[in-house]
């Protein structure tokens, strides 16, 4: 068996000529073409337990591969059916791509040759968070896939694979909070600067380009780069102090979009990006705090009052504490961690030691029983 990884996509430019971009366009209409074929063809044997793939011989590499990859759509489609109850039907569209292989490029100026089937090689270059992932450890898949671009060239998708560690729940924790006026607030004292002028210029350029019909919503890229760097700071910090990680536990509301963004504020970015930093490494345990009443709950007292919150200032009506709200609510959170992580342990334990022994025979009325 193999052991359990975690799975990351990257996006690198392909520096083709005119010519070979064809070449590659031409094989990626011709794998669309090949993979709804089969998805018809297997969609009409039903969910079966085992489907028979047909014989590609002669055909080349492109045929298989589409075979390959429409086997696993419909497998897919007809257990996610099975699992929630919604009809499955068969898809009747497929984007633009291809699978290709690539490998280093040694002796060149290129980092890697990218080979789409029915294709010469096409250069492409490695980026910094490419080269950031292979350091920590990360193993580049030899497959990828040659994608269509935003602005109309051809990209390649290269996946890199991670070994997954379970790391150590501890009960020393560093809390985060995440806000507009205060990027993130953590219950150690620090505080990040604001999201709000980010914010505010990413939404002017937006309605500048969507004024001159180039796009339809603004770019949050400066936004969630910050939360990005944030993101990274607190997970390291986690890990060289030993400590688990706590953050809020966010999930869409029904008012917002699915990605869970309020006016151009993507409120579940930086919890995404701790989790994947933390898979990545193995070194920090990620835990979900639920953050309701965390800005308004004392600290000292744990009086719970509206009137304890005036905008960023925080004073509690019962006993006086004083303090920043954000760093309040990253306080409550780490407190309310510490409270439940035993519990968490302890039923952990437990679980651990029934499935154990589970598995040791036990002589009742002098017969042995598992």
């Amino acid at each position: 068996m193999k052991p359990p990884r975690i799975l990351r996509s990257y996006t690198l430019k392909i520096e083709a000529n005119p010519g070979k971009a064809e070449q590659a366009r031409y094989a990626q209409h011709w794998y669309r073409f090949y993979t709804l074929d089969y998805c018809a063809k297997y969609f009409a044997q039903g969910p079966v337990a085992k489907r028979e793939a047909e014989s590609t011989k002669g055909l080349g590499w492109l045929p298989n591969q589409a075979q390959q990859r429409a086997r696993g759509i419909i497998n897919a489609g007809f257990a996610a059916e099975k699992v929630t109850g919604a009809l499955f039907q068969c898809p009747v569209d497929f984007p633009l791509l291809c699978d290709a292989t690539i490998q280093e490029a040694k002796g060149t100026t290129y980092t890697y040759w990218v080979k789409p089937p029915t294709c010469p090689p096409v250069p492409t270059q490695t980026h910094k968070a490419l080269k950031n992932a292979l350091r920590r450890g990360g193993k580049l898949r030899p497959t990828c896939e040659v994608r269509q671009g935003k602005k109309g060239g051809l990209v390649a998708r290269v996946f890199v694979e991670f070994p997954k560690v379970q790391p150590v729940l501890s009960t020393d924790v560093l809390a985060c909070d995440v806000g507009v006026n205060i990027g993130v607030a953590r219950s150690d004292g620090y505080m990040s600067k604001s999201l709000r002028p980010a914010m505010n210029q990413a939404r002017a350029r937006g309605a500048e380009r969507r004024r001159q019909g180039h796009c339809k919503k603004s770019n949050r890229t400066a936004v969630k780069q910050l939360l990005d760097r944030e993101a990274r700071k607190a997970v390291t910090l986690a890990a060289k102090s030993g400590k688990t990680l706590v953050i809020e536990a966010c999930k869409p509301l029904s008012n917002l979009k699915p990605s869970g963004s309020i006016g151009g504020w993507p409120r579940m970015h930086f919890s995404t990006r701790c989790r994947q930093i933390a898979e990545e490494t193995g070194e920090v345990f990620v835990w979900e705090q639920w953050p309701a009443r965390s800005s308004i709950t004392c600290p000292a007292c744990g009086c719970c009052d509206k009137m304890n919150r005036r905008g960023e200032v925080f004073h509690c009506v019962a006993c006086g504490f004083d303090g920043h709200a954000d760093t309040v609510a990253s306080v409550n959170l780490a407190r309310w961690a510490r409270g439940k992580i035993p519990v968490y342990l302890e039923k952990a334990a437990k679980k651990k030691h029934d499935s154990h022994r589970r598995l040791v025979t036990v002589p009742v009325g002098g017969v042995e029983k598992l």
